[in-house]
């Protein structure tokens, strides 16, 4: 009951900003590229991995890599990032995607990792 009249309280003094108020600057273009190099990334590297996959690293294989690099590499420069920030990104996603993170799917790790990093590399430009 303390819990809901609190949640209540704290969605009525404190105003969200509706569609109509977010500018573009909101929208995070570091969240975004790390959301396409899974969608495209992991997907190109499970094709390639099973049908052409001859050297393995656990359950991976270079090959699925290889094309997992291939594919965010050809998105970096689509995302609107500074192309440097595209290019970790999607060298922290390739890792994040071949390591073996045990309990941690990586599905969870590659955007969490590659998103990480182009953060920091946009709020501490090198």
């Amino acid at each position: 009951m303390v819990l809901q009249l609190f949640l209540l309280l704290f969605f009525f003094f404190f105003k969200q900003k509706t569609a109509y108020e977010i500018k573009e600057c909101d929208w995070s273009s570091d969240v975004c590229s790390s959301d396409l190099f899974l969608s495209f990334g992991d997907p190109s590297a499970g094709f390639v991995g099973l049908r052409y996959g001859r050297i393995h690293i656990g359950r991976k294989t270079v090959e699925g890599s290889l094309a997992c690099l291939a594919v965010c590499l050809l998105l970096a420069p689509v995302t609107g990032l500074p192309l440097s920030v595209g290019i970790a990104g999607a060298i922290t996603a390739t890792l994040a995607e071949v390591i073996p993170w045990g309990l941690v799917n990586d599905n969870i790790a590659m955007p969490l990792f590659s998103g990480g990093v182009m953060t920091y590399l946009l709020a501490n430009p090198l």
